[in-house]
Formats: structure tokens, sequence, C-alpha cells
């Protein structure tokens, strides 16, 4: 009587090694995208956070109809106050605030700001495509909308004078510009 081998051919674990490749080739590229919106998502909801508390935090100051937080100071206080961070910096991205009508006294509604970053996947301007992730007032945001940006535009960098100057152009008139790096830090005016 023969005896009968149980197991696999060399040629069935090939076809098997193949297969497991292919899949995780596609599950891949797949997750890749998925940890791109994410992070998108991370940044939208930062850029959110802290025009909703600049903006809350003023119409709370029922005495006064306008409201500015000097920058760096006042802006540094009401994040700590709201017991808020923004997310720790991915891809070397950092958040930009500025001002559209040129003032250095501030954000608020006393004039035009805006806090903007870059997303990998997806954009609060209706393009379609990668870009602008920003909240603000509705001038200021109107000011960056029509400027051109690339992912450069948003690195933080050792030297961020060639970035903040880009920024500062899509901007219109604006003098004084800061952002926020990997501590959470608000660095004062960095502009040429």
């Amino acid at each position: 009587m023969k005896k009968r081998n149980f197991g696999f051919t060399l040629i069935e674990l090939l076809v098997v090694i193949v297969i497991i490749g292919i899949l995780a080739t596609i599950s891949t590229a797949t997750f890749k995208s998925y940890f791109g919106k994410a992070r998108d998502a991370e940044r939208q909801s930062g850029v959110q956070n802290i025009a909703l508390m600049i903006k809350v935090d003023g119409a709370d100051d029922w005495k006064n109809t306008k409201y500015v937080y000097a920058l760096p100071a006042d802006l540094s206080a009401l994040m700590a106050a709201n017991d808020f961070r923004v997310p720790a910096g991915k891809n070397n991205i950092c958040y930009f605030i500025g001002m559209a009508d040129g003032t250095e006294s501030g954000v608020g509604d006393d004039n035009e700001f805006v806090i903007a970053t870059w997303g990998e996947s997806t954009s609060t301007v209706e393009t379609g495509t990668p870009g602008l992730l920003l909240d603000g007032t509705q001038g200021a945001i109107d000011a960056l909308e029509a400027a051109t940006f690339d992912s450069a535009d948003f690195t933080c960098a050792a030297d961020m004078t060639d970035v903040m100057a880009a920024f500062v152009a899509g901007v219109d008139g604006t003098e004084s510009d800061h952002y926020i790096d990997d501590n959470g830090d608000i660095i004062a005016d960095m502009t040429p």
C-alpha cells in the first residue's frame, strides 16, 4: 500500500505567497489614504477650535462689541485657559494665523483674521483637491481662498521667512503673521 504524503507543493505555496503580496499591496495603498484623511480631520478640527475659541470667548464679553487678542500672549493664554493644544505636527505642517487688514493688534472681530493649515487629501475650499484647511472671519477667508498655495507654503522649517512670505502674500495687506509650532507655542511675526 502506498503511503500518502500530506502537505503543500512548492507551487501551491508560491501561489499563496503571491496572493498575500497582492492583497498587502492593495491594503497598504488604501490605508495610506485613510491616514491622510485622518490627519486632515485632526488639522481641520484644530483650525476650527482655535477660531471658535476666539469667537465664543469674544462673544462672551457682553460689555464690548469688539474683541481683540494680542499675539502671541493673549491667544496663548486663551488656548491654555481652554486646555487646548494644537494637534502635534505631522509631516512638518504648521498652523498659520493671519490678519487680513494689516493690523498688528491681534486677532478678533475688530480685524479680519484667519487660521489656516494644509490638507493632504481634503480642503475646506471647494476645489475637490488637497489644499487649504481654514477658519476665521469671512473677509480673511475670502482673501486667502483667492490665493494660490501649495504644501511647501505651510511647511514648518528652521527658517520660516520664505514660508511666511508666501502666506502673507495670500492675505491681502497683512503686516503681522504668526504660526503655531509643534509644541503648540504661537511664534511671533516671522515675515521678512
